[in-house]
């Protein structure tokens, strides 16, 4: 009989154990999440990739401490309380199209995203403050059309290196002092952010394969750039309607393509005058439609270019001083509508180039002294 009662209670507990050490298993036949999570009461890991469309959906994770997966938001959810235990998520967190959500208080317990962090197109959405907890993240940030978001502070507790940084059309975005902590390996994207007064978030950066700063009304200069140094592919300055100031470039000594357009207080270009050599891929050399634009000497440095070089509806621009050390350009010449350059004084120039494709040469007609 004691033998008996001794394998009834072990059998028992071995049970109950069992139970109590149960969590989401992936389904090795299955493409899609785990969605059963009607296990344990406490947390929970849950395998696989979950796309939020409603309330009842989000509701269904509610026990998931973490997801070995992506999580995508995609939805209008009131608010995400159903997440108030989620720590991890594995790979990348989306936030997209949740009209409703105005903050993302109950997201304060979330730690560690391992890929990529998208918050875009949340109509109300005004602050990110309870991401504070998060200290790693490993691909992207993407903060895009959040129409009501005033700053990005929720993200100063990560630091250390992600890929690439796009903030874009945020209208109401006052600072990105968030990101200070971040060194970004790869692109920078900057964009139609109308208050956005200053981008000194990014003085830890020492480089940047890709820089667009680019239709940002606020943006005087660039001084958070102001430890690049060495080689970038691509430099895009674009619409930026009161930069003024590129000395915060002069760490730069090599570029793939530069373009700089529609900057309408821009006087000249100091601070590329450390680029030398070949610009060898992209666009090429693009300065145009800057309306007070009068010196290009700060390129003079710059000997040959792979594609094209345009220089184009700048108005006060009178001479090439500059791109005089220009001999080869392997595609095609475009110096056009330089209300007060010389046709003739361009038109000399180009034959002083050795250029593979076409040459345009109009619309140049100031006075030939």
């Amino acid at each position: 009989m004691r033998i008996v009662l001794l394998l009834s209670t072990l059998l028992a507990i071995g049970a109950c154990n069992k139970d109590k050490d149960k969590v989401k298993k992936p389904d090795d036949t299955a493409d899609t999440a785990d969605t059963d999570l009607t296990g344990p009461t406490g947390p929970v890991s849950c395998y696989g990739s979950y796309v939020i469309n409603d309330e009842s959906e989000l509701d269904a994770l509610a026990n998931c401490r973490e997801i070995q997966g992506n999580l995508s938001i995609m939805g209008d959810v009131p608010d995400l309380k159903s997440l108030s235990q989620l720590e991890v998520v594995t790979l990348s967190l989306t936030i997209d199209n949740s009209d409703d959500l105005v903050d993302l208080n109950d997201l304060s317990a979330l730690t560690d995203v391992g890929a990529n962090l998208i918050i875009m197109n949340n109509g109300k959405l005004e602050n990110i403050d309870m991401l504070s907890a998060i200290t790693e993240l490993r691909d992207d940030v993407v903060i895009v059309d959040n129409p009501s978001l005033q700053n990005i502070d929720g993200l100063s507790s990560i630091s250390g290196s992600i890929l690439d940084l796009e903030i874009r059309q945020n209208p109401l975005l006052q600072t990105i002092d968030g990101i200070t902590g971040l060194i970004i390996e790869d692109s920078i994207q900057i964009e139609d952010n109308a208050i956005l007064a200053d981008i000194d978030a990014l003085s830890s950066q020492t480089f940047a394969s890709d820089i667009r700063i680019n239709r940002n009304d606020a943006l005087t200069d660039l001084a958070g750039l102001s430890n690049l140094e060495g080689e970038i592919q691509d430099l895009h300055l674009h619409g930026n309607a009161l930069l003024a100031d590129l000395t915060a470039l002069s760490g730069i000594t090599a570029v793939g393509e530069i373009t700089i357009e529609d900057s309408p207080v821009l006087t000249n270009l100091a601070g590329l005058e450390n680029i030398s050599g070949r610009l060898r891929n992209g666009r090429g050399l693009i300065i145009a439609r800057n309306l007070v634009l009068t010196d290009l000497s700060a390129l003079s440095g710059i000997t040959s270019v792979a594609t094209d070089v345009i220089i184009d509806t700048n108005e006060v621009l009178t001479n090439f001083a500059g791109l005089e050390n220009i001999t080869d350009i392997e595609r095609n010449l475009t110096i056009s509508t330089n209300t007060n350059m010389c046709q003739a004084d361009a038109d000399t120039y180009a034959l002083g180039r050795n250029v593979v494709g076409v040459v345009s040469i109009i619309g140049n007609t100031g006075s030939c002294n």
